[in-house]
Parts: structure tokens; sequence; C-alpha cells
């Protein structure tokens, strides 16, 4: 799963989808799922949540606080390399960690 953190005109999660689908040289294309930051909360069922303001458990509010600190830490790589630094650190941790359940 490819989650786009921002979206803009020429560059939409469909439209990556799509490049993604019609590339030669790409591995196992029927895996790979290309979805923006909302479908991402909705695949998670938070964006139920938030669309219905309903009160939030806290296990919810802890996965909406990592989400929006992985977006802002996403979106600030592209400003800093300090942030571009901690992007990569926090991706390898994740990586080791996702590996476990391998």
């Amino acid at each position: 799963m490819i989650v786009m953190m921002r979206e803009r005109k020429g560059c939409t999660a469909e439209i990556i989808q799509r490049l993604i689908q019609n590339t030669q040289n790409i591995k196992k294309k029927d895996h790979i799922k290309v979805i923006n930051y909302n479908g991402y909360l909705q695949f998670l069922g938070l964006r139920k949540n938030i669309d219905n303001f309903k009160p939030y458990s806290e296990a919810v509010k802890k996965i909406a606080a990592k989400l929006n600190w992985a977006k802002k830490l996403a979106l600030g790589s592209f400003e800093s390399e300090l942030e571009f630094k901690k992007l990569i650190k926090t991706s390898k941790l994740h990586s080791a960690l996702i590996s476990k359940y391998k």
C-alpha cells in the first residue's frame, strides 16, 4: 500500500496507480494499491468517526496522532534535511518492526 500524503493536479493516487499498472518492470503489480490520505483514514476506519464527530477511544486517538505525526514528518522532509533524516530513521525503524511479522 502506497499512501499519497498530498495530491495535486496531475499527481493523484489514481494517476500513480495507473502508471504502476502500465509499467513493464514492476513485479506483482496486482499487490500494489495507491490511495490518498483520506482513503487511508477510511481504510483504518477513522474517517467515519471524523465525519460523524463521534467521540474517539484512546486507541483511535493514538492512531490518529501517529498518522498526523507521520504526515507532518513526510511533508517536512521536502522542506528540511533534518526532517528528511528523521523520516529515513523512522522508516528504517518501522521496516525492522514490520519484518518481524512476515
